[in-house]
């Protein structure tokens, strides 16, 4: 029941929705367990042949905003299902894409040895509290995936409810 009640909530955050072939619908990403304010976030790295392959869910350059409210819990499962490449999953600061890995935005926002990324096929799980309000980036810190456009918004906002925006 909390479940399903989560999947509704989450699918009531959504706005600006967009219909894409190359995109997995956002609401399978997200589980709200608002009475213990925690989320579940479920991604999965290279999942389509969106921006060639350099994508979460389909979604690339921003395209996805992730909202969580101040101090929840965000309890992520990261999914590699590139075909030809390993990925990571991290939160990290809002810094320019440059030659060096931006700092992650909290404590434990990564998969373990997030320049290494996951092998093909692999799973990896997190979780970290999101603890500063403001606008951070999702996405893999394997050498040259942010720069090919694997990247979406994280966003702590300081109240409201968990949603995802496309």
């Amino acid at each position: 029941m909390a479940a399903a009640a989560g999947l509704v909530l989450a699918a009531l955050g959504l706005s600006a929705c967009s219909s894409s072939e190359s995109a997995i619908a956002p609401f399978q990403m997200l589980l709200v367990n608002a009475p213990a304010r925690t989320v579940q976030l479920t991604l999965k790295l290279g999942a389509t042949s969106g921006s060639g392959g350099f994508n979460i869910d389909g979604y690339s350059r921003g395209a996805l905003t992730v909202n969580i409210p101040l101090d929840w819990t965000v309890k992520v499962s990261c999914d590699n299902r590139s075909t030809t490449l390993s990925n990571s999953c991290a939160i990290v600061d809002n810094l320019p894409v440059e030659g060096a890995a931006p700092p992650l935005a909290f404590v434990g926002s990564s998969t373990k040895n997030p320049k290494q990324g996951l092998p093909l096929g692999g799973s990896a799980g997190f979780s970290f509290v999101a603890s500063r309000v403001g606008r951070y980036r999702l996405t893999s810190l394997d050498p040259g995936r942010e720069a090919a456009g694997m990247w979406d918004w994280f966003r702590v906002t300081a109240s409201g409810h968990p949603s995802l925006r496309t």
